[in-house]
């Protein structure tokens, strides 16, 4: 119990935002990027398209808002290696999406579409294909 308090208090810092926050300002640093983009590709996009480089850091970082839960049986939770990927789905084009993860005692908000910064192509509208009869 008491070790469970500890963690808590150790992690409630890192995951109460009150608005969208970076948690780790070096891309590269990230794991969820890391897990996505091999180094060298990061690199490479470093390099040769800053501005792609800013939105894949700003996707995995900031295009969303983690607030914690109380809660006293949760899983660890890290967010160092926290993984926006796996809540894109539930993104909304023009509305944020909230759901709590009572598993690991947190609640996602997820920016709308529209009020992303940044945007990377999974962030374009789809358009239908048209039929070739």
């Amino acid at each position: 119990m008491i070790l469970r308090l500890l963690l808590f208090l150790i992690a409630f810092p890192l995951l109460s935002h009150a608005q969208p926050a970076e948690t780790n300002p070096d891309a590269a640093g990230h794991a969820a990027i890391r897990k996505h983009y091999p180094e060298t590709e990061l690199n490479e996009i470093a390099a040769q398209n800053p501005a792609k480089m800013e939105a894949i850091r700003y996707y995995y970082t900031r295009s969303f808002i983690l607030e914690p839960l109380k809660c006293e049986e949760c899983a660890h939770f890290d967010i160092a290696h926290f993984d926006v990927s796996k809540y894109e789905h539930l993104r909304k084009k023009d509305s944020r999406f909230v759901k709590e993860d009572p598993k690991y005692g947190f609640r996602i908000t997820l920016l709308s579409t529209d009020e992303l910064e940044h945007k990377l192509t999974i962030h374009a509208p789809q358009i239908p294909a048209e039929n070739e009869d």
